[in-house]
């Protein structure tokens, strides 16, 4: 007896194309249904276990960029830098990122789709760190930015604004 019965399948909204169609064929008496919205529902609740680990998650994630932060020298890379904040993560006991690093310097935090690169650090840089890693499954993602050296008037005067801001959400 087949495992799975004829009639309406639930599909995962990730699941490859060429194995729904491989499906279909081998299949004819199934019809293929988008199936993701109870298992995405059933995922936003979390208990208290889970909780916890996400938290663990973003607070190791807080540490490596504290530490990345520290270690931020003039000439240092973006790449070098990405580089390290996968091997802080993993001295950490995270298995690694939760997706790619994102470290830009200076204009390259405005680019919405620079990927972090052999741009060198220089004194008086912003630095944009957009990063997360894993913790036992669980993801955590946060954007930091933090200024390499001299700050300006300017720069003193829109990080007021942007933490006021934070404080009226």
């Amino acid at each position: 007896a087949p495992c799975v019965l004829p009639g309406k399948v639930g599909i995962d909204k990730t699941w490859p194309s060429h194995f729904t169609i491989r499906l279909m064929q081998q299949r004819p008496d199934i019809t293929p249904a988008l199936g993701s919205q109870p298992l995405d529902d059933a995922r936003l609740i979390k208990d208290a276990d889970e909780m916890a680990l996400m938290r663990t998650s973003s607070r190791m994630n807080v540490e490596v960029c504290d530490r990345i932060a520290a270690a931020l020298k003039e000439g240092v890379t973006e790449k070098e830098i990405q580089a390290l904040y996968i091997q802080i993560a993993q001295e950490m006991g995270a298995p690694g990122p939760s997706f790619t690093p994102l470290i830009c310097f200076g204009p390259n935090g405005a680019e919405p789709h620079h990927d972090s690169d052999a741009t060198k650090l220089v004194p008086g840089s912003t630095v944009i760190m957009d990063v997360g890693l894993l913790w036992q499954h669980y993801c955590s993602d946060m954007t930091r930015t933090v200024h390499f050296g001299e700050v300006t008037d300017e720069e003193k005067r829109v990080h007021a604004i942007v933490t006021a801001a934070n404080r009226e959400s």
